[in-house]
């Protein structure tokens, strides 16, 4: 019988080793289902689709416009996760489709000040851009979270010079669009229990010029995989290095239980 994960109420699971493995994960109106069974997964579509008509889409090859892409390479089997077509549509819906594409998705040091709310530009949505950056850059793009979390607080009070850094990164997209997030894990033939959980954490010290707060940057990883990431502004002023240092290291160890829980 599927039970309910004590970490996250949108995961139902069966896990009876060497007999039947299923996870089962719920969003909004999509559901995954992974399964060691596909006699499991036939008489689960059955009795699903007479209470609640469905659809099964096949193999797992796109999910919340992501695209997902397996491939066996000896005893490492990989997944990779790609948003090309999200990029190609941001790129049209803002006008950059003929931009030059930029190195780097932020210039360094870069510490713009808060404008004027009239000043703000009114022919790009700055938040909505800011919006859809972030989501690419939580689901796939790690590597432009930093600069969008940045530009993101500015929404309230941006102005011209603030619209050209984040269109900076669409610029440096354009140039990365076939980039992708890769997972490994081993094949079955090369399958052990162990799995071993390791993280990074850094931290600056009030590199935030408006609010002197300082900024955490964290990495779990699970089997040398990423699996979760973030960079985001610390709620509270650190009054030393040490002190940054500290709370970035207590936000990462949250989300490693997080994912020791989940397992």
């Amino acid at each position: 019988m599927l039970a309910v994960s004590n970490v996250d109420p949108c995961l139902f699971y069966i896990f009876l080793p060497n007999e039947l493995i299923v996870f089962i994960y719920i969003h909004v109106d999509h559901f995954l289902v992974l399964t060691s069974s596909e006699a499991w997964k036939n008489t689960f579509f059955t009795s699903f689709n007479s209470a609640y008509p469905s659809v099964d889409e096949g193999v797992l090859t796109d999910i919340l416009g992501m695209r997902m892409t397996f491939r066996d390479a000896g005893l490492v089997r990989e997944c990779r996760m790609s948003q090309h077509g999200l990029i190609r549509r941001m790129l049209e819906k803002f006008g950059m489709t003929d931009c030059n594409p930029a190195l780097s998705p932020m210039e360094p040091k870069l510490s713009p000040t808060l404008a004027d709310p009239q000043d703000a530009t009114a022919n790009v949505p700055y938040a909505n851009l800011a919006t859809e950056l972030m989501w690419l850059g939580r689901c796939t793009r790690p590597d432009i979270l930093t600069a969008v979390c940045y530009l993101a607080r500015f929404s309230h009070c941006h102005g011209a010079t603030h619209l050209q850094h984040l269109l900076r990164v669409l610029r440096y997209l354009k140039g990365t669009s076939d980039d992708c997030l890769t997972r490994q894990c081993s094949s079955p033939a090369s399958h052990t229990a162990e799995l071993v959980v390791s993280a990074y954490s850094d931290a600056d010290h009030a590199a935030d010029k408006v609010t002197r707060r300082s900024v955490t940057g964290s990495l779990v990883r699970l089997n040398g995989s990423t699996v979760i990431y973030s960079s985001k502004l610390q709620k509270t002023v650190a009054v030393s290095t040490a002190d940054g240092e500290l709370v970035a290291l207590s936000e990462t160890a949250r989300d490693i239980e997080h994912v020791v829980n989940l397992l």
